[in-house]
């Protein structure tokens, strides 16, 4: 048995639209890792791949686990891997019930292309928002999310929490600065660019 488990919640094409059923799929198939999936007790369908996983959990409510089998994870793993969304609804309810168990907050990441999001009508995953490599875009995601659920985010090997500060400095430069220094930019895995142009792969609707 490994240290480490995976934690899908609410896989489900109800919820997200199907953009992160490529990525659970995949996952699925290739994991050596144990695997769980939260099933959502609100909808019909079976979460993606879940005949994949090592075991289906049945929800309490609206993501939040059971207290004995919130407790058996903590009992058999020391790191958990979440994925799944809302990331400021379900997701952060299994997030809080892990941490009522005894997991430490520290040893729990979300994995970026399995998290999903919403803004409005639209469906997104948090890979999704750091793929822009837009510091303002991300940035913007940052501080639209009242969730430190966001900030145990993996964005190229680095935890987000670890740099927003980064993340704000090149978003607060002036215009001027930029202009000056063209080149400046944090490397968070990728170069996030002060007064570059946009890319964004999903629509702000701000």
């Amino acid at each position: 048995m490994s240290d480490t488990a995976v934690i899908i919640t609410h896989p489900h094409e109800e919820y997200d639209d199907g953009v992160i059923s490529e990525a659970v799929q995949e996952f699925a198939s290739e994991t050596e890792l144990d695997s769980y999936v939260i099933d959502s007790s609100r909808v019909e369908s079976d979460p993606y791949a879940c005949d994949k996983f090592d075991e289906v959990l049945e929800e309490e409510a609206y993501g939040q686990l059971y207290p004995e089998d919130a407790e058996r994870l903590s009992d058999e793993y020391e790191t958990v891997l979440l994925g799944g969304g809302f990331v400021e609804m379900c997701a952060e309810n299994t997030y809080e019930s892990l941490l009522n168990s005894g997991f430490d907050r520290d040893n729990v990441f979300v994995v970026s292309d399995l998290t999903y999001d919403q803004s409005l009508d639209d469906k997104y995953t948090i890979a999704d928002v750091f793929e822009t490599m837009d510091a303002k875009i991300i940035s913007d995601y940052i501080e639209s999310s009242n969730n430190e659920l966001v900030e145990r985010a993996t964005i190229q090997g680095h935890v987000l929490g670890e740099v927003i500060d980064d993340i704000d400095k090149v978003t607060e430069m002036k215009v001027e600065e930029a202009t000056l220094d063209p080149n400046t930019s944090i490397d968070i895995g990728f170069k996030a660019n002060a007064g570059g142009p946009s890319r964004p792969m999903i629509e702000d609707q701000r």
